[in-house]
């Protein structure tokens, strides 16, 4: 009885023979930079389009809070504490997950860049994109593990940088202030990330997605802040 059991599981579950594997490895090898590419271009809006959302659900299948705070807590155990932003930061500032996430965007200050970098590639992840964006955040590490799980890991200088050094355009340099920074939660646990107007802040300055819509409008509703205007 139990043996006839085994077999019909196995013979329930999907094969995949070497060279379906090698394909699918070989599909992410190529879609997965190609998505963070639109994804930070003029063309991000496409990734909107539901046949293109479904596929990327299909290809980065998200992270949800768990995967989050696990992050987190390598980062802390590795002494370079981090704030949510993005996303997962409106989420974490609201108390819940509003929407599904691809990856997670972190925050570290520049002093700690090492140990961040040291205590993720112990766990498992692996540098796989470094970029220099013109924006709030302008360095910005991508990392991924063999779980598909995605951080970008952008970089901050508390309180900022003095004008003459600072790369950003002149219209997206910005000191950070005590006021800039609060605490919100995931799952019950408090987690640190950045303060509802300066979220609000860093969703300008670029062409908002449908996700971006989605963020600005739950901070202006949730923390009744001013609506930019680029999403009125």
């Amino acid at each position: 009885m139990h043996a006839q059991k085994g077999a019909t599981a196995a013979s329930a579950a999907p094969t995949r023979t070497p060279a379906v594997r090698a394909a699918r490895i070989a599909g992410l090898a190529l879609v997965d930079p190609l998505y963070r590419r639109v994804k930070r271009s003029r063309a991000a809006a496409l990734l909107d389009a539901p046949l293109l959302r479904r596929l990327r659900y299909r290809v980065v299948p998200g992270m949800g809070p768990r995967e989050v705070l696990d992050v987190i807590e390598i980062l802390e155990r590795g002494g370079a504490p981090a704030w949510l932003v993005g996303g997962w930061g409106v989420d974490a500032l609201v108390g819940r997950q509003t929407r599904k996430h691809p990856d997670v965007d972190v925050a570290v200050e520049r002093r700690d860049l090492d140990q961040a970098l040291e205590s993720l590639e112990a766990a498992g992840f692996a540098v796989v994109q470094r970029e220099i964006l013109p924006n709030w955040m302008p360095t910005m590490i991508v990392l991924r593990d063999a779980k598909r799980r995605w951080i970008e890991l952008m970089v901050v200088d508390v309180p900022g940088p003095p004008p003459e050094d600072d790369g950003r355009p002149e219209g997206m340099r910005f000191r950070y202030t005590d006021a800039s920074f609060t605490t919100g939660s995931l799952n019950g646990r408090r987690v640190r990330c950045l303060a509802a107007g300066t979220q609000l802040l860093f969703h300008t300055g670029y062409p908002p997605r449908d996700s971006d819509r989605h963020d600005v409008s739950l901070l202006t509703r949730t923390f009744a802040l001013p609506t930019p205007d680029a999403y009125a």
